[in-house]
């Protein structure tokens, strides 16, 4: 079942209370669709409503216990909550299932940051780095090159 049947353009137009009038209507129709409730929860996410983007992101996992994006979505909702910790253990799965993922590095290295874990913030930023620059991601480079100079501007300071 093709996912954009539901979705429409809602998101697209940031008109995320509308995408998750069409994510229930997809779930109601097929409960077992692990990818719309990871599309719910970033919908979720978007609108401020953390906890309950976690309780998507939740189900998206036991539905696909290998889903990434899930992962992600999740840890993104937690360091909205400052629940650092909690978000690493979330980044740390979604790159066990996909080392390639810049954005798990990315938003990891992040929470790290937050947390005063400098070195390993870095080596997420420069990991991340690595892959854009091998994938000719030029705005993943830009993103993670800025990150690592304000990385090294907080320590000068």
């Amino acid at each position: 079942m093709p996912l954009t049947q539901f979705s429409g353009h809602a998101p697209k137009l940031d008109r995320w209370e509308d995408a998750i009038v069409d994510y229930d209507e997809a779930i109601r129709l097929k409960p077992d669709y692990a990818e719309v409730y990871s599309l719910r929860g970033i919908a979720k996410v978007k609108l401020g409503e953390y906890h309950d983007a976690i309780v998507n992101f939740d189900k998206s996992i036991r539905l696909n216990p290998d889903s990434t994006a899930a992962y992600c979505g999740r840890g993104i909702a937690k360091t909205k909550l400052d629940r650092w910790e909690d978000a690493i253990v979330d980044f740390d799965e979604a790159i066990r299932l996909n080392p390639e993922d810049t954005t798990a590095y990315d938003i990891r290295g992040a929470a790290k940051f937050e947390l005063g874990r400098i070195a390993e913030a870095r080596a997420d930023f420069e990991k991340a780095l690595a892959i854009a620059k091998k994938a000719g991601d030029e705005e993943t480079v830009s993103m993670m090159e800025e990150n690592i100079r304000e990385l090294e501007d907080s320590e000068n300071t």
